[in-house]
């Protein structure tokens, strides 16, 4: 099992497959550490139903604290954001301090936190939002995965908070959009459907 230590004895007699006698008594401990410990956003960004609340999920498995951020973003932002992060591998975090938060739960067990999104979230509880999370120290015997490098601590992802959902047919000809609602599936009427170029 995980977390404990076994002492394992060799007698001096022991002889090896060419006849040698080992000649001394040899005395080793071997430990079994809990598994790696990490986070992780799922699948990465898209989009959040905002009738699921303000607490974006992750997981997180024998971590002992993280840092976790949510940023706005303005639509205009969004693009380039997105290419950033797709350039450095989604390890870069908003700006600011982050809120630091204790973890807690079974060892060795993968479990679902949520991250408040709602100071980074419109008055009507929709948006854009960067959020991110910065792993701190692992429970006791247990590391991270690369531990070597620092920046395998941080995980971030971008997310739309909304209760629009849309349907794209292209063309060479022509772009037609269908919005949605998410939660009833009815058609919204007159929508503004803006196309960002990269």
């Amino acid at each position: 099992p995980p977390d404990s230590r076994y002492a394992v004895t060799i007698p001096s007699t022991l002889k090896s497959v060419d006849g040698q006698t080992l000649g001394y008594t040899w005395i080793g401990v071997a430990e079994n550490w809990h598994m790696r410990a990490f986070t992780s956003f799922g699948d990465g960004h898209g989009v959040w139903e905002k009738d699921g609340g303000a607490l974006l999920p992750f997981y997180a498995r024998n971590l002992s604290e993280v840092t976790q951020w949510a940023a706005p973003l303005r639509p205009n932002d969004l693009m380039p954001l997105l290419m950033r992060l797709q350039d450095k591998g989604f390890d870069t975090l908003p700006d600011g301090e982050g809120v630091v938060r204790r973890m807690g739960g079974t060892p060795d067990r993968v479990l679902s936190h949520g991250l408040d999104m709602s100071k980074a979230l419109l008055p009507k509880g929709s948006g854009l939002v960067w959020a991110g999370v910065r792993e701190g120290d692992p429970i006791p015997r247990a590391r991270r995965y690369n531990e070597e490098e620092p920046r395998a601590r941080d995980k971030s992802t971008v997310v739309q908070v909304t209760n629009l959902g849309i349907t794209v047919k292209d063309s060479p000809l022509n772009t037609l959009v269908f919005v949605t609602r998410l939660d009833i599936g009815a058609p919204v009427a007159n929508a503004a459907v803006p196309i960002i170029r990269t």
